[in-house]
């Protein structure tokens, strides 16, 4: 009964995932991520973070979801592909100049630099 539940509970949710528009779906367990956090703290250690501030605050926390949310035992995981697509690409920068995709025109608010 329980895994039919849990099964059941899965595809709702996938469901209304896509229904929102989300390209990706999954569900891991809230398990603490030992090689990202130090990656994190490695990453946070150089000052890679710039003006994001906020990604500064509680490293220990941020590669532990159960340090986030006790109790918690699983997590879902969402993604959504914002890529324009090729056909929709502003042209490149002139040569030499490289700039991010997420700092060109034509991206939705949030995603832009």
């Amino acid at each position: 009964m329980r895994g039919e539940r849990s099964g059941r509970l899965r595809r709702e949710l996938e469901q209304r995932a896509r229904a929102e528009g989300f390209d990706a779906f999954g569900i891991a367990r809230a398990d603490r991520l030992d090689r990202d956090g130090a990656a994190l703290r490695a990453w946070l250690s150089q000052d890679r973070h710039a003006a994001m501030a906020w990604l500064a605050r509680d490293p220990e926390k941020r590669s532990d979801p159960r340090r986030l949310l006790p109790g918690c035992r699983s997590v879902v995981v969402l993604g959504m592909n914002y890529h324009p697509g090729e056909a929709e690409v502003p042209p490149a920068p002139p040569a030499g100049a490289r700039v991010a995709l997420r700092a060109r025109p034509g991206l939705p608010p949030g995603h832009r630099a």
